[in-house]
């Protein structure tokens, strides 16, 4: 008798060569009936005697870039078919499908790039299933050609072909195109216009004499220059005002990434992955680098070519290249020619462009491995938008937005969460209508209207007061227990956990400026066990810059008003008089990132800090010859942290290798709280992205047999504050349930 069923399949199953998989496996276990695009995923018709063989290889032989999040098999009427096809789309109902994160280059695309007997030889924007734009260029579920930026261009007959053949590897491949019928490419400077190779020529001609080139890749624009020429980059810098803050180089190939860095084997194998994020690596201190490329730190953001532009532009000029984003200070990545020439005409020299349209701006990923543990600092191209499949749907669609700064966005709806990508700090008008613009490209893609809104306390963010503009109901959720929670909800976690929050700036609930926290989290809420011992931060957010604020609120936790200036002689006592005069009225602290900021100049490593965690960068640069440092003292009573007497033993005796010891004791601190409670332990917030600190810890936890957990599909940082919002809405609405 023969079998029939449908199956529902949801997860990442559009764009990355599913239906032909189905295709052949269909065809290969002689089982009939139909396989497409919708919503939700994707929906399989199938008859015959094989269908739980066929339900097995879905799962053992799944391509490489798909995946399933939950599938349901229905048994069917049949229907009589009489061979196995693939049908059109259907556009209706519910769209929960997952978008595909866009791809770096594939090995056969790039075989076929260089090969001068293949049709698509030196074609810049080649593509396949496989590989190339997805999140960037989609416009519309189902994710078909006509519901992108490619719906532009008509596809000349041979890509014709190759699109409507199940058995080739661009069936579906909705960005396919080629010389003839695909879009072009074009470089334009001071008049001069030049098309198709002959505009990558001329680009790496101008990279060669010190030129700034801005450069179309697959989300947005870069800013590049030769990154071996100093006047090159120390122009790049001055034109971006961009005074300190590292630069990401491109090299050509893994050779080349060998002779500019000291990166590990697992690092090399990071940056090589699908993903071609950009990885913070120890840098090569003989490498022919330009030193203003990251200033005053041993560390160095380094990527590979992941577009076929970037291939194509290395075998031009054969040098590493700076590439950093196309953007001004607190403004998002620009997308289209007409923003760069309008924001960024006085930085660049000359544009490499082409005609495909950036539909959704996207910046490049960002991670470092620490411990053995890949970790984000910025989750982007390659790994996001990010989902997760609920095991119970929610009852009411929810939209969580995040922080001021590392910001992105989430949302709940039906059995789905999705973690947008990376959208930035929201410190112009121009940031946050990109985060206005991107919670219109999700509503818009999955039809999604919240009836809540979670955001963070700070009354004063913008997102907060997003929310609470909307008109819908919100529900406001503690920065630090955010950052606890999405660890949780990344993980897995359901019982109660010990979370350490070390950042930089959180709203308390008390009012004040928290940041060093130590939080009990269960399911419904959270319990503050200990925190940092507080102190003044003069000027509020102008502290963050100006570290020396930090110093001089700490010190007047432990010193006389005389004895705190004569601690700081690089600041005019005028200048402290009169901050002392408002000490009343300054905001209290207990932020570990301040408290960074705070040692940072007072061990003279840092007496302005121009991008956010550079005082972190430095300590960790100090700490290198000092890996077995002995902590300092310090103090842990009802509930307060308190490092005075590391305060004082590190003004006092001026220790050579004081960042060392700060590291150390914050290590020591860290894990005498988490041996008296027993529970497992969390870790979030910005601090955690210092490499020294969180390889003291790892290795101490693992000592101990402490069990602990970081996120691994979103960041460490405030990047990760949305989802953690999205976990405390949905236990609220459980609540009210």
């Amino acid at each position: 008798m023969t079998k029939s069923v449908t199956i529902s399949v949801s997860g990442i199953v559009q764009g990355v060569g599913f239906r032909p998989f189905v295709y052949a496996l269909a065809h290969d276990l002689g089982l009939y009936g139909w396989v497409r695009n919708d919503g939700a995923g994707a929906g399989i018709r199938l008859e015959g005697e094989a269908i739980a063989l066929f339900l097995e290889r879905l799962h053992s032989e799944l391509p490489p870039l798909a995946r399933i999040d939950a599938l349901h098999v229905s048994p069917c009427e049949a229907q009589g078919f009489t061979r196995f096809e693939i049908v059109a789309s259907d556009a209706q109902g519910s769209k929960h499908a997952a978008i595909s994160p866009d791809i770096a280059l594939c090995a056969a695309c790039a075989r076929e790039l260089s090969d001068a007997q293949d049709r698509r030889y030196g074609y810049g924007l080649i593509n396949c299933t496989d590989c190339g734009p997805r999140y960037s260029i989609i416009r519309a579920l189902p994710y078909d050609r006509a519901n992108t930026t490619m719906a532009a261009f008509a596809m000349c007959a041979a890509c014709a072909r190759e699109y409507t053949d199940p058995t080739s590897r661009r069936y579906h491949a909705q960005p396919i195109g080629c010389h003839e019928c695909g879009p072009q490419l074009r470089y334009t400077e001071a008049g001069l216009h030049v098309s198709g190779s002959d505009a990558i020529h001329a680009a790496a001609q101008a990279l060669l004499s010190g030129k700034i080139v801005a450069l179309k890749g697959l989300g947005g624009f870069h800013l590049m220059c030769d990154a071996t020429n100093e006047e090159a980059v120390t122009t790049l810098r001055r034109r971006k005002r961009r005074k300190s803050k590292p630069l990401a180089v491109m090299v050509p190939d893994l050779s080349a990434l060998h002779r500019y860095s000291c990166a590990t084997a697992d690092e090399v194998s990071l940056i090589a992955s699908k993903e071609r994020p950009i990885v913070t690596v120890r840098k090569n201190p003989n490498a022919p680098l330009a030193p203003s490329i990251a200033p005053n730190i041993d560390r160095l953001g380094l990527f590979l070519p992941y577009t076929p532009l970037h291939v194509l532009l290395f075998e031009a000029c054969r040098i590493p290249l700076v590439a950093t984003s196309a953007n001004l200070s607190d403004a998002p990545i620009e997308r289209d020619e007409a923003g760069v020439y309008a924001r960024l005409g006085g930085v660049i020299d000359a544009m490499l462009s082409h005609e495909r349209a950036i539909e959704n701006a996207i910046d490049d990923s960002v991670m470092q491995l620490i411990g053995g543990r890949a970790l984000f600092i910025r989750m982007a191209r390659g790994a996001a938008p990010y989902s997760y499949t609920l095991q119970t749907p929610v009852t009411q669609p929810v939209l969580a937005v995040g922080a001021q700064q590392k910001s992105t966005i989430a949302l709940a709806f039906g059995s789905r969460v999705i973690v947008s990508p990376h959208i930035g700090d929201l410190g112009s008008l121009e940031a946050f209508d990109f985060f206005e613009r991107t919670v219109a490209t999700f509503a818009r893609l999955y039809d999604f209207t919240p009836r809540l809104i979670a955001h963070d306390l700070h009354p004063h963010y913008d997102t907060t007061r997003y929310a609470q503009r909307s008109g819908l109901a919100t529900l406001g959720v503690q920065h630090h227990h955010a950052h606890i929670r999405s660890v949780m909800f990344d993980q897995g976690l359901k019982g109660e956990v010990l979370g350490f929050a070390f950042d930089g700036t959180g709203y308390g609930e008390d009012g004040s400026i928290w940041g060093g926290e130590v939080l009990r989290v269960h399911p419904y809420g959270f319990e503050r066990l200990y925190h940092l011992r507080d102190f003044a931060l003069f000027g509020g957010d102008l502290a963050a810059k100006e570290p020396w604020r930090c110093a001089f609120g700490l010190l007047l936790e432990y010193y006389t008003f005389d004895e705190a200036v004569a601690l700081m002689p690089r600041i005019p006592s005028e200048h402290l008089r009169a901050l002392h005069g408002s000490a009343a009225k300054a905001p209290r602290c207990s932020s570990m990132g301040r408290l960074f900021d705070a040692l940072a100049y007072l061990l003279g490593l840092c007496d302005e800090v121009s991008f956010d965690g550079e005082s972190g960068l430095l300590i960790e640069a100090a700490c290198a010859d000092a890996p077995h440092a002995e902590a300092f003292g310090y103090r842990i009573q009802e509930g307060v942290i308190d490092f005075e007497p590391m305060i004082r033993e590190i003004l006092t005796c001026k220790p050579p290798n004081a960042p060392a010891r700060f590291v150390a004791t914050l290590c020591a601190a860290t894990l005498q709280i988490a041996k008296a409670h027993g529970l497992e332990v969390v870790l979030s917030g910005g601090v955690f992205q210092n490499r020294t600190l969180l390889e003291a810890l790892i290795h101490a936890f693992d000592a101990e047999g402490i069990t602990y957990h970081l996120p691994l599909h979103v960041s460490v940082n405030d990047g990760g504050v949305a989802l953690g919002q999205i976990a405390v809405a949905l236990q609220s609405i459980d609540v009210l349930r």
